[in-house]
């Protein structure tokens, strides 16, 4: 599953489903979760065919403090992106391989 998140026009997407959304303020762990459960992958993060429970509330809480960052930047920041994040199984938190920032001046 991948995480992609551009600027103020929040991107979450996966190559099998995703969601979009204007971020105002940062999220919380609830909205994040609901982002996560909206997508047309979400049986294979919740023990697909007897596969194991993926880390949804660390996948969470990656949307959360990644939302956060977004929010304190603000205008400075122009592009952010974290593809693709890995969710291990449950307890087993989440990992980002790639990520970039690009940081303005604000205008």
């Amino acid at each position: 599953m991948a995480l992609k998140l551009l600027s103020r026009q929040v991107t979450h997407k996966s190559d099998i489903g995703g969601v979009m959304l204007n971020m105002d303020r940062p999220l919380n762990q609830a909205e994040a979760a609901s982002m996560l459960r909206s997508l047309k992958s979400w049986p294979l993060l919740d023990g697909y065919r007897g596969k194991p429970l993926r880390d949804t509330e660390a996948m969470a809480a990656v949307i959360v403090r990644f939302s956060e960052m977004v929010h304190i930047l603000g205008p400075r920041l122009k592009v952010a992106e974290i593809n693709p994040v890995f969710i291990r199984n449950q307890g087993g938190g989440a990992m980002a391989a790639d990520g970039v920032a690009v940081i303005g001046d604000g205008n």
